[in-house]
């Protein structure tokens, strides 16, 4: 039995209340950064709209057919959208089969619920497709938009949501909420800074080995800077698990750099336990050659996703971090 998460029940009482009181809207579109459990917060919902016979709290039960089905993955009247396998879209015949199902009777005579998700994949057609079936849609049917960009959906698509933003929880709720995982977490405080706050991003970054793989990214950007490391050839290693996340970690420590640089003790850091080596760097460079690297990184990442040659921007921003040092 899914259930929301804690730093969720003000969301989960206010639609668990519209579904007592069979006011839900068609469409929900759930919003927030990436990481705060907007997707477990879908699927719990989905999950109590078809249970035959929910809690007091207004939870799904577990235990009867139609949550035994939810829990296999196998209910009929419950589809979840997402990119197929190497597409980075959703897209409209996806669309057009989830419509076909939903003009269908439910087969247990309550809600047909979709989950579209990240629900700002779905491409030009596909939006257009669904904005039709919100301006119409079926009766007793339930549509989920989950996004961490709801900027890069259409506003008539917007328009025709209600939508329901979710924030990080507090620092300590965070934290003591990861502590309690079942798995072990090292440096949660760490990864929890990484990911924004966001505590089910820091948990795949920990099941992820991302420190591991951060902190040899940082030896060759410290060894760049130190001009015991070639441009060209940490470029090239950088990139074999692609260009991204190499621009992320750039920009993160950057931002840091300039923290460190403008505020002498600041209380946020993305990397805090790097802020030793981080304040070495702000030290010795120039805040107007910080801000501008840091605009050359912002935007490469905007060409990330194009067919500009990887390794020709990502030489480019370390030999610009190579020269900051002279200046």
């Amino acid at each position: 039995m899914s259930h929301y998460l804690p730093w969720q029940s003000s969301q989960w009482q206010q639609l668990s209340e519209q579904l007592q009181a069979n006011r839900l809207p068609h469409a929900l579109m759930l919003t927030g950064i990436k990481g705060i459990g907007k997707l477990h917060f879908a699927k719990a919902f989905a999950e109590t709209t078809l249970c035959t016979n929910r809690q007091i709290d207004g939870c799904a039960c577990g235990q009867c057919r139609s949550c035994l089905l939810v829990a296999a993955g196998s209910h009929p009247d419950l589809v979840t959208l997402m990119p197929e396998d190497d597409s980075k879209v959703i897209k409209i015949d996806q669309i057009r089969d989830f419509i076909d199902t939903m003009t269908l009777t439910s087969q247990y005579g309550g809600y047909k619920v979709v989950i579209i998700y990240p629900a700002d994949t779905l491409n030009r057609n596909a939006a257009n497709s669904l904005l039709k079936t919100l301006e119409e849609p079926p009766g007793q049917s339930l549509i989920v938009l989950v996004t961490d960009r709801p900027s890069h959906l259409p506003a008539t698509i917007r328009s025709r949501c209600h939508q329901l933003a979710f924030h990080a929880p507090i620092h300590s709720e965070a934290l003591s909420w990861l502590k309690n995982q079942p798995e072990s977490i090292a440096q949660a405080e760490t990864l929890l800074a990484l990911a924004s706050g966001g505590p089910l991003e820091a948990l795949k970054l920990a099941e992820n080995d991302v420190l591991s793989i951060r902190d040899s990214h940082f030896t060759g950007f410290r060894e760049i800077a130190d001009g015991i490391h070639e441009p060209a050839k940490l470029a090239s290693d950088w990139l074999k698990n692609g260009i991204k996340q190499p621009l992320y970690w750039l920009s993160t420590w950057i931002m840091d750099i300039i923290r460190l640089k403008v505020v002498q003790n600041p209380p946020q850091l993305n990397n805090p336990d790097l802020r030793t080596n981080l304040q070495h760097f702000a030290e010795g460079l120039n805040l107007t050659g910080l801000y501008a690297f840091q605009e050359k990184i912002t935007d490469t990442l905007k060409l990330a996703d194009t067919q500009c040659n990887a390794q020709m921007l990502l030489e480019g921003l370390l030999i610009e971090w190579k020269r900051l040092q002279k200046n």
